[in-house]
């Protein structure tokens, strides 16, 4: 409403002066010109930073990637499309009003003032007439605008937002990272056992083969059974390598995937893998800590 009342005063403030003998009223063309622009330049600057969080948003939206022929996804387009015909309602009526000003500039170049009663001041006095109706569109059309974007903004918030999940395929790059470090010190603790009980074991069964056969028989064969669990060990590191490897290559330039996008399916292989990997692992350690448990249990009593 302020900015009517602006354009209602604008006739009434810039008097320069007045003839008593002809009853003609001057204008200063640069303060109307002045008070024109303060009366709309406003509302441009609104609409520009509407039109931007409005972008913004739909290419969150897009980037969620999601079927749109599906709830709550259905909804939220056609709540967006609503608000984007509203958006597009608002750009057209501040065109009108940019094209009132230019015909304003046109009809007074040149021109220092404008006299009441003369060719200008008709064109005036209307061009005022038609920015204070396309002000007050304006600001229902605004209001309009705002109150479905805001309607959207809700909805996406309570009903689309709690149905998405999302990865950061960064996040995912390092986990891989990470769970490789771990299978490299797992390996690295497995070469040092073996190392340590391969010589060790060799010499005690040279020693004792004859006389305790039986126990050199069960260090025999955890020997074996180390050996099966480093060549195991080798083939979850391969696995983890090539899941992690596919994974880069199919999220390359990605930032984040969403649920409700097809990419998913790359988010769940890789968690699957995984956690299939790490439970192997899990399982390994337990077996290794129970074979060089046993192994030293044998060699204590062999000693005794």
């Amino acid at each position: 409403m302020s900015k009517i009342k602006h354009l209602n005063t604008i006739l009434s403030i810039f008097v320069l002066g007045l003839s008593l003998s002809s009853c003609k009223v001057y204008y200063s063309t640069s303060d109307i010109d002045q008070q024109l622009k303060s009366s709309f330049e406003p509302m441009y600057a609104n609409t520009q930073s509407f039109t931007k969080q409005l972008t913004d948003l739909h290419a969150q939206m897009t980037g969620l990637n999601c079927n749109e022929n599906e709830e709550p996804f259905q909804t939220a387009n056609d709540m967006m499309k609503e608000v984007d015909a509203s958006t597009a309602g608002l750009v057209q009526l501040e065109q009108q009003v940019n094209l009132e000003y230019v015909q304003f500039a046109q009809y007074t170049k040149g021109k220092t003032q404008i006299v009441s009663g003369t060719a200008e001041w008709k064109q005036f006095k209307q061009t005022k007439k038609n920015l204070k109706d396309l002000v007050a569109q304006i600001e229902s059309k605004n209001k309009e605008a705002v109150e479905k974007a805001t309607s959207l903004n809700e909805y996406i918030n309570t009903k689309v937002v709690p149905t998405v999940q999302f990865c950061d395929v960064n996040m995912y790059a390092t986990k891989f990272k990470q769970a490789m470090d771990t299978l490299g010190k797992m390996r690295g603790y497995m070469d040092g056992n073996f190392r340590r009980y391969e010589m060790q074991v060799a010499n005690i069964v040279r020693k004792f083969n004859t006389t305790q056969t039986e126990k050199c028989s069960q260090l025999n064969n955890d020997m074996k059974t180390m050996i099966v669990e480093r060549e195991q060990l080798v083939n979850i590191a391969k696995a983890m390598k090539a899941a992690s490897d596919q994974f880069n290559a199919s999220t390359a330039g990605k930032q984040k995937i969403y649920s409700c996008s097809k990419d998913w399916e790359l988010v769940l292989l890789a968690e699957k893998e995984m956690s299939a990997r790490q439970k192997e692992l899990l399982e390994m350690q337990q077996r290794i800590q129970a074979l060089v448990n046993h192994m030293q249990s044998v060699i204590n009593t062999m000693a005794e």
